[in-house]
């Protein structure tokens, strides 16, 4: 009996620096079409479809950064701003 999870679907990216000041980067091995950042009251902060966002006009908190993909998969991540 297997108990592993095969989760081939799964891209790899990262959003760095964490916690943010002014610019978040967003690496990733699949092609984005839209990132959504969200805030606490899960209201859209931002939108963007570019892999640099500037957020230094963000009130500083805990922020949601959800990033659909040019396939239609959606990956979330949270970020602190500072």
């Amino acid at each position: 009996v297997t108990l592993a999870v095969n989760n081939t679907n799964k891209s790899i990216f990262n959003i760095y620096p964490n916690p943010v000041t002014d610019v978040i980067n967003i690496l990733s091995d699949k092609n984005l079409s839209t990132v959504c950042i969200y805030d606490a009251a899960g209201r859209i902060a931002l939108q963007s479809s570019n892999n640099t966002i500037n957020v230094e006009n963000l009130a500083k908190g805990t922020y949601i950064v959800s990033i659909k993909y040019a396939d239609g998969s959606v990956e979330t991540k949270k970020i602190l701003k500072k």
